[in-house]
C-alpha cells in the first residue's frame, strides 16, 4: 500500500485517483528542519512511514530522467528513471489548500555551469539539422534514376581540361585526347550508357577492375564518376606509385583480348604467363595451379628433386611447394608397397571443399606419361622407384578431372610405376573412382587413349569382360558409366607409328628354311584379307634362285595417305553420330544425330592441310581396317603392317 502525503489538506495517496511519488524526510539535520518549517505541523514527529509528495516540489526539482553529456560527441544522452527522485537541497514549497503564505513561487535558477551546457546542446543540435538540410540538398543535385537525371546533373559541373565529355548515342564519354608525333590517340576513355553502366579503357585496351571495384558498375551518383575520373587523371593506373594489382590487370586485360591471335605453338606459353601474373596477386597460402603446371611440376621434382629444389629458389617462376605435390602423387620409397588409404585422393578431399556443385559432375581423365628413370636420395629416402615394383619409375599414371558443367580441370592423382597389365590398371582405375565417389563427386565416365592396355582395363567393369561404351557404375548400379576413347590420342598414333614410319618389315636374304616357311604362311593367310580399307593380296610367285614375288592391289594415287583418301570415296564418307561418335551408315542414315563431312580436296591444292573433320574421317578409316585385322587375328600380319 503506497504511503500518504504528511503534508495538511493534502490527499496524495488517499485514494486511487490521487495516487502520486513521495519522498521521505532527508537525513541532513539542517534540510530536515528546513522541511519541517516548510510544512508547518506543530508537535509533528518524523518517522519511517513520513513522506512528502511531488506535489509540494516545483518542476525543476523532481528529477524524473537522467542525463548524461557526452564531451567526445558533444551530445546529452537522457534515460527515464524507474523511480522520481529529488534535486539535492530540495525544499517543499507548494501548498495548494493552505494559506498563500505557506507556498513560495521564487524560481530555481539554473546552474553557469548547466546553463552552459544547455546552450552548448542547442547550439549542436542546430549545426546537426543544418547539416542533414544540406546534405539532402546535395544529394538532390548529384543522385540520379536514369539517364535523363544524369545528363541534367552533368550540366551544373564542369570538368578539368584533362577531360573532353561528348554525348552520343545516349552515351556520356569521357576521354583524354594525347599526342605523340603529331597523331592523337584516346589514351583514357570512360563511358556511362544509357543503363547508367560505367565502362574504362586505357590505350584501347579494357579495364576490369579499379581501387577494389569490378568493373563495369552501375552508378547512381556523380561523385562515384569524379572519383574514378580523378583515379584515371592522376595517371594511377600507370605510374609508379600505383599498386602491382592494377598493373596485372591492365596485362591480362590486353592478353586475354588478343586470344583469338594466339596458335598452338605459344597457347601454353601465354597460359603460363597469365598463370604466373595470377599468382604474383596471391598470398603463398592461397596458390592454386592449373592441371598443366602441376604435371610439369611433379614430373620436374621425381626427375630431379635438387633441380627443382634450385628453380623454386631462383624465383625465375612460382611452382608447386614439394609437399603439395607429394599429396597429389604416390609418396615413392625404396620398396614396392601399396599406397596407405588414409594418403589416397588427399588432394582431391581438400580440392573438394571450394568446388560448387556444377563442379562434382566430372569424367575421369586417364593418361600415362613416360619419363627418364632416375634415382635420387631426399628428406631422408630414396626416390624414383615404381611403386609397384622394385624398378626405376619409367613412366607415370596420371588421373585428371574434367568437369561437365564448368570450366573446372584438375589433376588428382599420380602414380610412377614401371610396367602395368591390364588387371592392375583396372585395379587402379576402379579404386579412384570408388574414392571420388566417397568424396562426393559423381563419376559419369572414362576417357583414355586407344592403347590395348587401356581397352582391356575398361573392358573388366563388365562381366565377363567386353569393351563396351557403356557399363554399370562400380559405386552405383542404377547408374550408367561411360567410356570414351580420346580421338586425338588416335590420330596421334595415326601419325607417329604410319605416316612416319619408313621402316619396312623384311626377312634376311640369308634367312633359314624356318624363315621362309613363315613368309609363304603368311602369303596364305594375306590372301584371305579382303577389305576396302586394307591392300589386297592378289598372288605370290618365285624363281629358281628363291626369290618371291608379290602381286598386290595397284594403288593408283601413289602413297598409303592418297589410296585412303581415295578409299573414302567409295565409304560415301563418314557419319557423325552426335551421341556414339563414328560410325558406318546404316538404319540410322537418316537421322538428324548424323552429318556428312567433306569428302575429298584436290591433292593439287598448295599448301594441303587436313581439316579437322578430315582427319577424323581418316583415323575411323584406319580404324576399321585396324578392327578387321583384330577380328581376323592376323596379328604377324598386324607387326610387319
Amino acid at each position: 500500500m503506497p504511503s500518504k502525503c504528511s503534508v495538511p489538506a493534502c490527499r496524495g495517496n488517499y485514494d486511487e485517483s490521487t495516487k502520486v511519488a513521495v519522498f521521505s524526510f532527508p537525513n541532513d539535520e539542517r534540510l530536515r528542519e528546513k522541511w519541517l518549517h516548510a510544512i508547518r505541523r506543530t508537535d509533528f514527529k518524523i518517522t519511517k512511514n513520513s513522506k512528502v509528495c511531488e506535489k509540494h516540489f516545483k518542476d525543476g526539482e523532481v528529477l524524473r530522467n537522467s542525463t548524461f553529456y557526452n564531451e567526445k560527441t558533444g551530445e546529452t544522452i537522457s534515460a527515464p528513471l524507474k523511480r522520481p527522485k529529488l534535486k539535492e537541497n530540495a525544499v517543499p514549497s507548494i501548498f495548494p489548500g493552505c494559506p498563500s503564505y505557506m507556498s513560495s513561487s521564487s524560481a530555481i535558477r539554473e546552474s553557469p555551469s548547466k546553463k552552459r551546457q544547455r546552450l552548448e546542446q542547442e547550439q549542436i543540435n542546430f549545426a546537426v539539422k543544418e547539416s542533414l538540410n544540406s546534405k539532402h540538398e546535395y544529394e538532390l543535385k548529384t543522385m540520379f534514376i536514369n539517364f535523363a537525371e544524369f545528363r541534367n546533373c552533368i550540366k551544373g559541373h564542369s570538368f578539368s581540361s584533362f577531360w573532353t565529355v561528348v554525348e552520343k548515342n545516349e552515351n556520356m564519354l569521357f576521354f583524354n585526347l594525347s599526342l605523340k608525333d603529331d597523331i592523337p590517340s584516346i589514351k583514357y576513355a570512360v563511358s556511362v550508357s544509357n543503363d547508367l553502366m560505367l565502362n574504362a579503357s586505357f590505350m584501347g585496351e579494357r579495364i576490369s577492375k579499379y581501387k577494389k571495384v569490378i568493373l563495369p558498375i552501375k552508378v547512381n551518383n556523380l561523385n562515384e564518376i569524379f572519383d574514378i575520373l580523378e583515379y584515371f587523371e592522376k595517371g594511377t593506373i600507370v605510374e609508379s606509385e600505383s599498386s602491382l594489382n592494377d598493373k596485372i590487370h591492365v596485362i591480362e586485360s590486353v592478353i586475354k583480348n588478343a586470344e583469338d591471335i594466339f596458335t598452338d605453338k605459344n597457347k601454353f606459353f601465354f597460359e603460363f604467363f597469365l598463370e604466373q601474373l595470377h599468382l604474383l596477386k596471391c598470398k603463398p597460402e592461397r596458390y592454386r595451379y592449373s592441371p598443366n603446371i602441376l604435371v610439369f611440376a611433379s614430373l620436374l621434382f621425381y626427375m630431379s628433386p635438387q633441380a627443382y629444389k634450385f628453380l623454386r629458389n631462383s624465383h625465375y617462376m612460382i611452382l608447386p611447394d614439394p609437399s603439395t605435390i607429394r599429396k597429389i602423387g604416390t609418396i615413392l620409397k625404396n620398396s614396392p608397397q601399396t599406397e596407405e588409404y588414409t594418403n589416397f585422393l588427399v588432394y582431391a578431399k581438400h580440392a573438394f571443399h571450394s568446388l560448387k556443385d556444377d563442379d562434382l559432375k566430372v569424367f575421369l581423365m586417364i593418361d600415362e606419361i613416360h619419363i627418364k628413370p632416375f634415382l635420387d636420395y631426399k628428406g631422408g629416402n630414396i626416390v624414383g622407384m615404381a611403386y609397384n615394383s622394385s624398378n626405376l619409375a619409367t613412366s607415370v599414371q596420371v588421373f585428371m578431372l574434367q568437369s561437365l558443367f564448368s570450366p573446372y580441370k584438375d589433376v588428382i592423382h599420380i602414380v610412377p610405376i614401371d610396367t602395368f597389365d591390364a588387371s592392375k590398371l583396372f585395379d587402379l582405375m576402379k579404386k579412384v573412382i570408388m574414392g571420388l565417389e566417397e568424396i562426393g563427386f559423381k563419376v559419369m565416365g572414362m576417357v583414355t587413349d586407344n592403347n590395348s592396355i587401356n581397352r582391356a582395363a575398361a573392358s573388366n567393369f563388365a562381366n565377363p569382360p567386353k569393351l563396351q561404351v557403356k557399363y554399370d557404375h562400380p559405386a552405383d548400379k542404377s547408374r550408367p558409366l561411360f567410356y570414351v576413347i580420346d580421338s586425338v590420342h588416335i590420330l596421334k598414333c595415326v601419325r607417329n607409328n604410319w605416316l612416319n614410319n619408313h621402316k619396312n618389315g623384311y626377312y634376311s636374304k640369308n634367312g633359314g628354311l624356318q624363315e621362309k616357311q613363315d613368309l609363304i604362311t603368311e602369303f596364305l593367310l594375306l590372301k584371305e584379307i579382303s577389305h576396302p580399307n586394307i591392300v589386297r593380296l592378289l598372288g605370290a610367285s618365285t624363281e629358281k634362285n628363291g626369290q618371291f614375288y608379290l602381286i598386290v592391289e595397284f594403288a593408283e594415287m601413289g602413297s598409303l595417305r592418297s589410296y585412303l583418301r581415295k578409299r573414302r570415296r567409295h565409304n560415301n564418307c563418314c557419319k557423325y553420330n552426335a551421341t556414339y561418335g563414328f560410325e558406318l551408315p546404316g538404319p540410322m542414315e537418316g537421322s538428324r544425330d548424323y552429318y556428312q563431312f567433306p569428302c575429298e580436296r584436290s591433292r593439287h591444292e598448295p599448301n594441303h592441310s587436313y581439316f579437322h573433320k578430315e582427319q577424323l574421317s581418316f583415323a575411323w578409316q584406319i580404324a576399321k581396317g585396324m578392327s578387321y585385322l583384330s577380328d581376323m587375328k592376323v596379328s604377324t600380319m598386324v607387326q610387319y603392317s
